[in-house]
């Protein structure tokens, strides 16, 4: 998975290509600047473009998803799942309607448990290096075998 965070669409297609020759298959594009939407539309259809083409299939989602409005938004774009920083019922609720899967950030068991729940099939632990990093993750994640 390759995050990335573009400040304008007409770098999609470019940033698309490369990930894809350089072997990436899946790419989380933030939703952290003002162009970020139009980014997801340009790097969906440079992913399709690129498909048609013989190449790789890629897959393009968004990422720092942080309400309903947003998942609507990136859903509408082409989005194929979405990733939060959080765990939010509500948000979560909204992509499970639209059966767009759906990675929230946690870093308790409790937060596990509710996104599981919730239906989610991956979890995201954030953030890792403040909670306590690789030792933390495989503590927390140790009684969570699926």
């Amino acid at each position: 998975l390759a995050v990335v965070t573009l400040e304008s669409p007409a770098h999609a297609p470019a940033v698309v290509r490369a990930l894809g020759a350089g072997g990436v298959r899946c790419i989380e594009l933030m939703l952290r600047t003002p162009a970020a939407l139009d980014c997801l539309s340009a790097a969906v259809e440079a992913a399709a473009q690129l498909r048609a083409e013989g190449g790789p299939d890629l897959c393009i989602g968004a990422g720092t998803v942080l309400n309903e409005t947003q998942v609507d938004a990136a859903v509408s774009r082409g989005a194929a799942f979405l990733v939060a920083p959080g765990y939010c019922a509500p948000v979560v609720a909204r992509a499970n309607s639209l059966d767009v899967p759906m990675v929230p950030g946690v870093c308790t068991a409790t937060e596990i448990e509710a996104a599981a729940r919730a239906g989610c099939r991956l979890v995201k632990f954030f953030p890792a290096a403040t909670f306590g990093g690789p030792k933390a993750l495989a503590a927390i994640g140790a009684p969570y075998k699926d």
